[in-house]
């Protein structure tokens, strides 16, 4: 069941504010409106509101300097910017505070309901995956399979769970059936696998927490995945190691996070997942000392393309491309729509000179593919290297600000920042 989310609107025109705030009634739980950041940010801090809609320009205190305060409370804080044709000198500052959409005035009521619509599945999603986390924390007391290993890790006890998973009568009967604990895990997907059964617990001690999942079979031949935590008491050098079964829930969350990070009409991963995996990308190249690129383009002239055929054609352009595009990037890489109509890619290990050979043959590949109704298209492309930044959001900046330089120089062209 979909909830409607909190809303927060500031909007210094009474104009503008007592119209738009009658639709964004019907959309909402509960409404806050302002008339300008203050009052605005006051709000926040008093109602913390799912979704943030606010224009750019207004008295007192701005909307950039309002949504920065804000992003500074909470950091993943759902906001909207509006903003008219004539404020374009504010985008740049706008771009940097990362919001989720731009609407430019006179605002349309379709765009702005898609809008609320898109972030009211999203905070949904999030929520029920807050709610299936929670869950997880309070089995993980009721399903534990429990072992102690000596100094040379041979079992030398386990609780009636353990036994009783594997139909054993003691753990004599286990080290003779099996040997080592490692022998009974299943080399499967992304479950962990020892590369040396002798050194096991070092390995899986060097993944983060969320990795540290194995997968074993019962004695009914059913496979069962557990999450293992392990406890080394120094004075004895024994290890405790705790498995918890979280197979139900493996599965129910592979199934809520493929709808969070899965964009609903490409199917490519969404802007969510992208940032999550730049994350972990951004350590991992500032930790080895690797290059890691990024492309960010956009369809040219995508308005026409809408007005002279419809939002349907539209749509489907958007999944032709991203289609091709998917076809022909580096396995490694990782292909999102970022929004709209715009599509990014992040590139491992890879320097600045082939970051800007890719992004030029895909400009290629783009220009000339044929679409639906023999349609062609071009794309401008912004491009960025890990060099010379210190934030994953520095590279971000660069990438918008590189995008925006390609649009406003001539369009189906490349800028790299």
């Amino acid at each position: 069941m979909i909830t409607k989310p909190t809303i927060l609107y500031v909007e210094d025109e009474d104009g503008v504010r007592n119209k738009l705030s009658k639709l964004l009634g019907r959309y909402s739980s509960e409404l806050y409106i302002a008339k300008d950041g203050k009052i605005g940010l006051e709000l926040f801090k008093q109602h913390s509101p799912n979704i943030i809609i606010t224009d750019i320009k207004m008295p007192v205190m701005d909307g950039i300097t309002m949504v920065k305060t804000i992003k500074e409370i909470k950091p993943e804080q759902h906001i909207i910017f509006t903003t008219a044709h004539s404020e374009s000198e504010y985008l740049i500052d706008a771009i940097e505070t990362h919001v989720d959409s731009y609407i430019l005035k006179p605002i349309s009521f379709v765009i702005l309901k898609q809008k609320l619509e898109q972030l009211t599945k999203q905070i949904n999603i999030e929520k029920e995956l807050l709610a299936q986390q929670t869950l997880t924390n309070e089995i993980t007391q009721m399903l534990n399979l429990l072992i102690v290993l000596d100094k040379n890790n041979d079992i030398i006890y386990s609780n009636k769970n353990f036994l009783k998973f594997f139909r054993l009568s003691d753990i004599e009967q286990f080290n003779s059936e099996y040997q080592s604990i490692s022998n009974v895990f299943v080399n499967y997907g992304d479950f962990f696998y020892p590369k040396d059964e002798n050194n096991w617990i070092d390995e899986i001690q060097n993944l983060d927490d969320d990795q540290r999942v194995v997968s074993m079979i019962n004695e009914e031949s059913e496979p069962q995945a557990f999450v293992i935590s392990i406890k080394q008491m120094e004075d004895t050098l024994h290890s405790i190691i705790i498995f918890t079964e979280i197979t139900n829930l493996t599965i129910k969350k592979n199934e809520l996070q493929y709808k969070a990070y899965t964009d609903d009409l490409t199917k490519l991963a969404n802007r969510t997942y992208f940032e999550d995996e730049l994350k972990k990308e951004f350590k991992k190249s500032k930790r080895d000392k690797k290059d890691l690129g990024i492309i960010l383009f956009d369809i040219d002239n995508f308005k026409q393309i809408n007005e002279t055929y419809n939002n349907k054609i539209g749509d489907e352009i958007l999944i032709e491309l991203a289609n091709i595009v998917d076809k022909n990037i580096s396995q490694n890489d990782i292909l999102a729509r970022w929004c709209g109509k715009k599509f990014i890619q992040l590139l491992p290990k890879t320097s600045s000179q082939y970051t800007l050979l890719v992004a030029n043959r895909l400009k290629k590949l783009i220009q000339e593919h044929i679409f639906k109704n023999d349609i062609k298209i071009t794309c401008s492309f912004g491009v960025t290297n890990i060099e010379n930044v210190n934030t994953k959001e520095e590279m971000i900046e660069n990438i918008e600000k590189a995008l925006y330089e390609a649009k406003h120089t001539g369009r189906d062209k490349i800028c790299f920042i």
